[in-house]
């Protein structure tokens, strides 16, 4: 799997710092020598860069226990829903996202769960359950960008469609399998986060899904 845009950009915020604890190292190592006299302006410089520096290199810790964190959920996630059909990806902010193709879980317009649906839920809520219990978890519902037909007496827009089809998973999460919900809420997209083209009829139906996002605790 391709690392994420979060990641990838790691090298270009180490590359900076590293060049702050060269400078600072050298004017502490100025500073030690009693001989030469500091003008004031550069003493108060000199104390802003280490002070930069250490800022700097607890954000970089930050990160890197983010990554750490984000690596360990999506080799978990990898390992207990291996050929249930539910992807695994690393989103922008880091976070890890189960894909569920709406078609496998819904029927056509409608926020039903599919009966055969709920025996790969209870595998996620079981991992959840286990291995994420302190963790955020955010149940997004997405669709295409075909205005709603057949089901418009019940959902006028996308927005309505999938934010109820986000709140079914959640209920099912909370009522059959005992997800903690002080730790799980639900966002509704629509049409407006694609991940592929709603040109043709198989981007269509890539981005009506439902995605289980697993955020980190860093």
């Amino acid at each position: 799997m391709k690392l994420n845009n979060f990641f990838r950009n790691f090298t270009y915020i180490i590359a900076p710092i590293l060049c702050c604890v060269v400078m600072a190292g050298c004017f502490k190592g100025f500073r030690r020598k009693k001989s030469v006299e500091v003008d004031p302006q550069y003493e108060q410089r000199i104390i802003e860069l280490e002070n930069e520096n250490s800022s700097l290199l607890s954000e970089v810790e930050i990160i890197r226990q983010k990554e750490a964190e984000t690596n360990n959920i999506r080799s978990v996630a990898e390992e207990n829903l291996a050929g249930t059909g539910i992807s695994v990806r690393v989103k922008g902010d880091g976070d890890v996202s189960l894909m569920l193709p709406s078609s496998a879980y819904f029927s056509a317009g409608k926020a039903t769960l599919k009966k055969e649906a709920k025996s790969k839920l209870k595998k996620i809520s079981r991992m959840l359950n286990q291995q994420f219990y302190n963790n955020r978890v955010r149940i997004e519902g997405h669709s295409d960008n075909q205005p709603i037909r057949r089901k418009k007496n019940i959902y006028k827009t996308n927005w309505e469609l999938s934010a109820a089809r986000a709140i079914s998973v959640l209920y099912y999460f909370i009522e059959e399998c005992g997800v903690n919900p002080s730790n799980i809420y639900i966002a509704g997209f629509a049409e407006h986060e694609p991940i592929a083209s709603n040109s043709s009829k198989t981007g269509r139906g890539n981005n009506r899904r439902v995605e289980v996002v697993i955020t980190s605790l860093n």
